[in-house]
């Protein structure tokens, strides 16, 4: 007997040993079980380097990236990887108000409208931050952040988590200038 109703654990993959340990667990337990494929976290192998990367890559792709860090360059665009505790607190924060932003304008609730799932991430990001997984960077323009990439990396790859980005400094692609830099 299980003490809850119902345990949703999405995008776990067919090959999980997560996923195998609780199928062997709940299997018996009068348990419903339910197997829907669900979305796949992005990632990027990072067992080569940024020019090897770039090279795989069309001329046109490669311009645009160059063009982009230089547009935000001359913007007054400061990139910043976040390497201390006071600065993932400061670059999450800006995180959930960018994101709560872009999605109450389209009439949506943010990812990170619950307060319980800001902690979770702060606590998550911390302890992330001390094994050396966390890939969290900042865009700051004009004195404010507009643009914040929230990513593991873990063993040979790069696991995309989530974004924000102001839309009045989405010409710039400060979203996309920082992923490719974070990546770098």
């Amino acid at each position: 007997d299980v003490p809850w109703d119902l345990l949703r654990l999405t995008d776990l993959p067919p090959d999980s040993p997560t996923r195998a340990a609780l199928i062997r667990r709940l299997n018996g337990t009068g348990a419903q079980l339910s197997d829907n494929a669900g979305a796949v976290c992005p990632y990027i192998p990072l067992g080569c380097t940024w020019d090897e990367l770039l090279s795989e890559r069309s001329s046109k792709t490669r311009n645009r990236i160059r063009r982009k860090r230089r547009e935000l360059d001359e913007a007054g665009g400061v990139i910043r990887r976040c390497e201390t505790p006071a600065e993932v607190d400061r670059a999450l924060s800006a995180l959930f108000e960018l994101n709560a932003t872009r999605w109450q304008d389209r009439g949506h609730p943010s990812a990170f409208g619950r307060r319980s799932f800001q902690m979770f991430h702060r606590a998550l990001a911390r302890r992330f931050l001390a094994n050396g997984w966390l890939e969290l960077g900042e865009v700051e323009l004009d004195g404010r952040i507009v643009a914040v990439i929230y990513q593991f990396r873990y063993g040979d790859k790069m696991w995309f988590y989530n974004t924000g980005f102001a839309e009045d400094a989405a010409e710039l692609k400060p979203g996309d200038v920082l992923n490719e830099m974070m990546i770098e």
